[in-house]
Order: C-alpha cells, then structure tokens, then sequence
C-alpha cells in the first residue's frame, strides 16, 4: 500500500474535518420558514354569509422577520416576493414576530392604515430543535375599513 505525502494527507484531513463541522452544524441548528401573510374581514355581513365573501388573505412581499432570544443575537429575514422566509438557528426558544414594509400599509384612498410600520403581529414563542423544520404562517391583521 503506498503512502500518501503529508501534504495530501494534511489536505485530506482538513476536508474531514470539514465535513465533520458541517454535520454537527447541521445538527446543532434548526430552520424555521413558513410566508406571512395579510389578514382581515371587512365591513358586517348577515350571519348566513360565508367568511370567504368578505374576508382577504394574501402574501406579504418584503415583510420583515426577526427571531429573537435571550441567549442569542436576533436573527432577520425578509419574504420574498411569495411572502415565503427561513431562518437557520442554533437550537433553542425564539420569540419569532414580523411586521409589513410601510409602502404596503396604505389603503385606499392613500390614507394611512396603521400607526406602526405596515402593520405587525405580536411576538410568540417557537422552539428549534438541531436538524429539524419547524413551518411557521404568520398572519398580519388588516385594519377594519
């Protein structure tokens, strides 16, 4: 059997070790993906009347993501233009919220909908596991017209 020189032998170490990294990473950290999207009934229909007629969900493009925690740096995604967004994250708890671009909260008549950025939904709790998919929908409400 030959013998390999040592740098072979030290490059092929490295990519071991390389590989062996990216397996623990891999394992020691989560992702969370899932869209956000943009809720809301309007108006007072008669009680025989389907949700479907007057309420609205639909995608929110550019929406900002943050996933933070008390041991961890907060962590920030945008969607894209399908209001799809994952983060990868060291295993642990996340308080997870997401807010809307300002160009999306004006309604019609250009006025204003909301006091804050677009829109936003309250910080909740989610827990990442190493090597697992958590899928999170977040749903912004809409202000009552």
């Amino acid at each position: 059997m030959a013998q390999l020189s040592r740098p072979v032998a030290a490059v092929l170490a490295v990519v071991g070790l390389g590989v062996l990294l990216l397996v623990w990473a891999s394992t020691a950290s989560g992702l969370i993906e899932g869209h956000v999207f943009r809720t809301g009934c309007f108006g007072n229909p008669p009680q025989d009347v389907p949700p479907s007629s007057y309420c609205s969900r639909s995608t929110v493009a550019m929406a900002t993501v943050v996933a933070s925690s008390s041991e961890k740096p907060a962590l920030v995604a945008h969607t894209d233009s399908g209001g799809y967004f994952s983060l990868r994250l060291p295993a642990g708890v996340y308080m997870v919220a997401a807010w809307m671009p300002r160009s999306q909260e004006v309604g019609a008549g250009s006025v204003r909908t909301s006091s804050q950025p677009g829109g936003a939904t309250p910080f909740g709790p989610i827990r990442i596991q190493g090597g697992t998919t958590v899928h999170v929908d977040v749903s912004i409400p809409s202000v009552a017209m």
